[in-house]
């Protein structure tokens, strides 16, 4: 199937645009989350390690911050006793964890994580800890840590758990792509082990037992490296499964599907131009977006991958992609500008 060969319909234009004046490239993006002050904000994480918040009622910055030494390639944002937690890695070798107070972002921990890769973090909430599973500087290598919070003092505090490690660090070569499987896959998040897929240089993708530290299962994708992936959970025939795609530095996106203990292969689709650098699936299943090095945006649906629509505004290419709860999309590129659409909203 190609993209190409599918009845699209006609681009439509950004409901939003947002750019600093700074105009540093977007690398990472995240909508704050619904039933906290920070519901009405999104997240841009840029070159020289900028972050800013954006007021999504004014348009505007909200506030700004110098938060790391290099570009900041990954963020999430989380809520735990109250309180809210923006989890960001800079490509300076850390991870920080900020709390907000009175508008001001402060940071409560660091964590160490490789400074040279561009390979994202992945973040799971079990009980009453954050797990955080950080690319290492040792080759293949993803490090995890507890983050926990007391409830007197609700302070945070960090232990390392383990390593997960290949047997052979040279052939799977760097960590370039990670995201904890969703918690339906599990059969409820206290009583089954944390699974990580984990993709390679090599271009194959590995799910962990995080738990365990035990690798369960291999699948060879694409001969060049994993440049995006994303995972998700839908409901086939009264069953919740997981599901997931990814892509390369080819035309080609692929889906797989996640079991218990295994991965297997399950359709493709090609599109123009070749190079992915972000995808991302929207929260109830229905449609996945990814950002190409093409500057284009696409749509696909979760369940076919047929190609849905086109999203052509950016000059440079698309280097973050996000959905909020409510279903809007965000896009951020190279240049500076993040475009907010409403596409296919109302899919069901």
């Amino acid at each position: 199937m190609t993209a190409s060969s599918s009845t699209r319909l006609p681009p439509p234009d950004p409901v939003t645009i947002l750019c600093d004046a700074r105009r540093l490239g977007v690398y990472s993006l995240i909508f704050g989350p619904q039933g906290t002050v920070h519901e009405m904000s999104l997240f841009s994480g840029h070159e020289e390690g900028l972050i800013i918040e954006w007021s999504l009622v004014r348009n505007r910055p909200e506030c700004s911050w110098n938060a790391h030494g290099g570009t900041v390639l990954w963020m999430d944002i989380r809520s735990m006793d109250g309180n809210c937690f923006l989890f960001s890695q800079g490509r300076d070798g850390t991870i920080k964890v900020w709390s907000c107070s009175c508008g001001l972002w402060t940071p409560q921990v660091e964590v160490p994580s490789a400074s040279m890769l561009f390979c994202n973090s992945s973040l799971a909430v079990t009980m009453d800890k954050f797990t955080l599973a950080a690319p290492s500087e040792q080759q293949a290598t993803v490090d995890l840590h507890h983050i926990c919070s007391s409830e007197k003092s609700r302070p945070l505090s960090v232990s390392y758990h383990h390593f997960l490690r290949p047997d052979s660090e040279t052939e799977y070569g760097m960590c370039m792509k990670m995201q904890f499987c969703p918690a339906e896959v599990e059969e409820g998040v206290s009583k089954c082990p944390l699974r990580l897929l984990v993709g390679y240089e090599s271009g194959q993708i590995v799910l962990w037992d995080a738990d365990q530290a035990v690798q369960l299962s291999l699948l060879q994708v694409f001969e060049e490296p994993v440049m995006c992936l994303t995972v998700w959970c839908a409901t086939v025939n009264s069953r919740r499964v997981a599901r997931g795609c990814c892509g390369s530095t080819s035309t080609e996106l692929k889906s797989f599907c996640v079991g218990v203990d295994t991965i297997t292969t399950d359709k493709s689709v090609s599109v123009t131009n070749a190079g992915f650098s972000d995808v991302c699936c929207r929260e109830d299943a229905k449609i996945f977006a990814t950002g190409g090095w093409d500057n284009a945006g696409r749509v696909f649906s979760a369940k076919t991958l047929r190609p849905l629509v086109v999203l052509t505004y950016h000059q440079k290419g698309i280097g973050a992609v996000t959905f909020s709860q409510n279903n809007n999309l965000a896009l951020g590129c190279r240049g500076g500008y993040i475009t907010i659409w409403d596409v296919y909203k109302n899919t069901g």
